[in-house]
């Protein structure tokens, strides 16, 4: 037993904040599967079912409409995760399948039909519809940018 070390003094231990996970959204589309997305994303099943917490199936007509997508850091020569930049794949948001999903997730009380008609009358333009849908709810309805940014939980 060492008798010359001071019994307050303790290991210094290094406490790393833990950072916190970024997220993107991915509305998902009627031509979607499970593992086309992982493999779109880069992820795998089980960082996919970690992010998002509520679902944990590979059925995605029983999957939230939009998923959260975990954005991968790119590895350096250490085999540890690089900090200067976040990599990841985007959704096509351009898409008119993508378009009609938002819509519809955003006005759940729309059909396919109706959805496809307000995207038609504003020439594809999902905010233009949005707005005007807004507009005709008399602002009742939950508007969400159609941007891919992500997200922080």
């Amino acid at each position: 037993i060492d008798n010359d070390k001071d019994d307050n003094e303790q290991p210094q231990q290094q406490q790393q904040q833990p950072q916190q996970q970024q997220y993107q959204p991915h509305v998902v589309l009627p031509d979607d599967t499970w593992q086309g997305i992982c493999l779109r994303y880069k992820i795998t099943p089980l960082q996919l079912r970690r992010a998002n917490r509520g679902f944990s199936g590979t059925q995605l007509t029983l999957a939230p409409p939009v998923l959260k997508i975990p954005v991968t850091q790119p590895k350096n020569n250490n085999n540890t995760s690089s900090s200067s930049t976040m990599t990841t794949r985007q959704q096509d948001t351009s898409s008119p399948a993508y378009k009609l999903q938002v819509l519809r997730h955003h006005f759940p009380t729309l059909n396919v039909e109706q959805a496809q008609a307000f995207l038609e009358v504003h020439d594809g333009d999902l905010q233009a519809a949005q707005q005007s849908l807004l507009q005709l709810c008399g602002g009742g309805g939950v508007h969400v940018s159609s941007s891919a940014g992500g997200t922080t939980e």
